[in-house]
């Protein structure tokens, strides 16, 4: 039977039934084992050249231990008069660790830190290069490069602050923390000490005690002034006045109405009792005044009858005398001839009722009067007391001056000797800043790290050779096996002829194999 052979391009896809999926990973090394081998050499080499070409990196480690105490309080400054906390201590610990962290990575202490080791030597610039590039900006470039290779981080649930600094040499990174440990404690101490408190707190102190003396002494003369003494004392004595006052003035005002009503009722009993009454009575008596009156009769008569015998009846003699014998006649008609005599004496009952009622009017006199001088006395118990308290108001807000400027004083007086003693731990250069771990100096560098990279490289090589060889693979349309046949035609094989290569096959004498 003659066989068709096909060229390997020309064969149609293969159909790969979803159960041969996975790949032939021998198989395909085996096949393609000079594309596996190149790349496994080129990854060793390439690790292999990272280890001996990268530029070797040094670290240099140092810690700082943060202690949380009066080492670290700090006075204000800005403190207003009378206020007792002076000293402000952090609000946390954690607020007090990032606090330093942010400083000691900040560019102002990175500066510092260049401007004391030269930015030159920090570049590691040859003389003859420096003059290509300005001052300034050597300085920036070894800010930033500190500033890259330099790590400040706080140790988690510790107060202690790691500085890393990683640099070509073990020098280099060496120097950077050392400087940059040793800068910071004294930038410590500047910053958590105000400058000029010792100073400021003093003067404040001065001038507190002169207006704490003036103050007292303008007290001491206001109470002089007054005579307040005891202010209690003194106020309660004169409400106890008013309110006596108060009660005597409504007792004689209520006595007066009392004492008008007795006055009209003892007036009117007055007017009704006689004022005399009959004591005895006698009956039978002669009128002695009737019997001279007789007798001035009798006389008048004679006269008469003597001047009838000179006169006539119409001389004027005549009639006088007719006129006063008629009025002695007339006299003596009415008098009785027998009199009763009468003994009287004074009522008394309307002599009490009239002493009652002088009694009682001078009482009503008294009672007003007595009214008048209470209300007189009450308006200055009442005077007394506005006055006094006014006089008290202007002590009270005096007294509150001294107190406020005693407390104050105080104060202040408490602030010079916290200052004095903060003043003398800056001198003394003690901080809460303590040094755990000095800068390292490890000759043996963090990076490259050779073993990792030689295994790094063998592993990379290994995995790029293995997906080399199955991407080649899957890629190649050829058949190599029955099985390749069945799965890639759909067709069963009958038999198969092993590939030999064309160099050794061997001729026989008639040109066949």
């Amino acid at each position: 039977m003659e066989r068709t052979h096909r060229h390997p391009a020309e064969l149609p896809p293969r159909k790969v039934p979803a159960s041969t999926m996975l790949p032939d990973v021998r198989g395909a090394l085996a096949r393609h084992k000079k594309k596996a081998c190149l790349v496994f050499l080129l990854a060793m080499g390439t690790a292999a050249a990272a280890a001996a070409w990268l530029p070797r990196t040094y670290r240099s480690e140092g810690k700082l231990l943060v202690r949380l105490g009066r080492e670290n309080a700090t006075l204000d400054t800005t403190v207003s008069p009378g206020q007792e906390p002076v000293v402000a201590l952090p609000m946390s610990r954690e607020n007090e660790i990032n606090s330093l962290v942010e400083v000691l990575r900040s560019r102002a202490t990175v500066e510092k830190v260049v401007d004391a080791l030269d930015p030159d030597a920090i570049l590691g610039l040859p003389p003859s290069s420096r003059e290509s590039v300005s001052a300034p900006s050597r300085r920036e470039r070894a800010v930033l490069c500190v500033q890259q290779r330099l790590s400040v981080v706080p140790v988690r649930r510790s107060t202690i602050i790691d500085i890393i600094c990683e640099g070509p040499s073990p020098q280099w990174a060496h120097a950077v923390v050392d400087k940059l440990i040793e800068l910071y404690q004294a930038e410590h101490i500047r910053l958590s000490r105000p400058a000029g408190s010792l100073e400021f707190f003093a003067q404040q102190t001065a001038r507190l005690r002169e207006e704490l003396f003036s103050r007292e002494a303008e007290l001491r003369d206001l109470k002089s002034a007054t005579g307040i003494t005891s202010p209690d004392d003194q106020r309660k004595a004169l409400v106890d006045r008013i309110s006596l006052l108060q009660a005597e003035l409504a007792e004689a005002a209520a006595g007066v109405p009392v004492s008008q009503a007795k006055l009209e009722q003892l007036h009117s009993q007055l007017n009704a009792l006689p004022e005399n009454q009959v004591a005895s009575s006698t009956a039978g008596h002669g009128n002695q005044a009737t019997d001279l009156m007789r007798e001035e009769l009798y006389r008048l008569q004679l006269s008469r009858e003597e001047a009838a015998a000179e006169y006539t009846d119409h001389h004027p003699v005549m009639q006088q005398i007719e006129q006063q014998l008629a009025a002695a006649q007339e006299i003596v008609d009415r008098q009785q001839p027998t009199r009763t005599q009468t003994t009287t004496i004074t009522n008394p009952l309307y002599e009490d009722t009239r002493m009652s009622l002088l009694e009682e009017e001078s009482t009503l006199v008294s009672l007003q009067a007595k009214a008048t001088a209470l209300q007189t006395q009450l308006a200055d118990a009442r005077g007394d007391l506005e006055v006094f308290n006014q006089d008290e108001l202007r002590i009270v807000q005096v007294e509150r001056d001294v107190e406020l400027a005693r407390a104050n004083y105080r104060a202040y007086a408490s602030s010079v000797e916290r200052a004095r003693v903060d003043h003398a731990l800056a001198v003394q250069q003690m901080s809460n800043i303590s040094v755990v771990q000095s800068a390292t100096l490890e000759s043996r560098p963090i990076r490259p790290q050779k073993a990792l990279l030689l295994v790094c490289g063998l592993l990379s090589g290994l995995l790029g050779a293995l997906g080399v060889a199955l991407a080649a693979d899957s890629l190649d349309r050829r058949f190599y096996t029955p099985e390749d046949v069945e799965r890639g035609l759909d067709l069963s094989v009958l038999g198969s002829v092993p590939h030999v290569r064309e160099g050794k096959l061997k001729l026989s004498g008639n040109g066949r194999p």
